[in-house]
């Protein structure tokens, strides 16, 4: 009987030598694994990371690209409604001025020539300039007009 206490202590010291190596076996493999799912979820997680930020980069450049076009269309017809404006300002200030000009002008004429009015008449040979006169003047010409005679150059060139 001894011997068979002394084998089922013997047996007993081994296999509890057995557990601890095979806990320590199972706690080694354990933090070897543990040690791999972060180096596995690191890699992963870097290269999800670096896939996000090339996406993002392509998303910026496509929705650059798609802008530029709209963007240099709109600069274009800013630049031509600018300089269209700014023509139409300076037409505007020329025309103006012609105008103030002309009726400045026109006071002059009226002063100088006591407010004779020109027109144009319709006679047998076409057109002709005019001369408005006093309605009130005794003697007048058909319906107040008096048609004047065309200056032409004497050295008028003919075919």
């Amino acid at each position: 009987m001894n011997n068979l206490l002394d084998m089922a202590t013997a047996f007993q010291k081994q296999s509890e030598k057995t557990l601890e190596n095979t806990n320590e076996i199972v706690q080694n493999v354990i933090k070897q694994h543990e040690t791999d799912l972060k180096q596995q979820l690191q890699l992963a997680s870097n290269n999800l990371n670096n896939a996000i930020q090339a996406e993002q980069k392509k998303l910026i450049k496509a929705t650059v690209k798609a802008w530029k076009f709209p963007t240099l269309i709109l600069f274009a017809l800013m630049a031509i409604m600018l300089i269209v404006s700014g023509g139409l300002a300076w037409y505007s200030k020329q025309t103006y001025q012609e105008l103030q000009e002309w009726q400045n002008s026109m006071e002059v004429a009226k002063e100088v020539t006591n407010g004779i009015k020109l027109s144009t008449c319709k006679t047998k040979d076409g057109s002709k300039p005019c001369v408005v006169i006093d309605t009130d003047y005794p003697e007048t010409w058909g319906e107040n007009y008096k048609i004047l005679k065309l200056y032409e150059p004497k050295n008028k060139k003919t075919n």
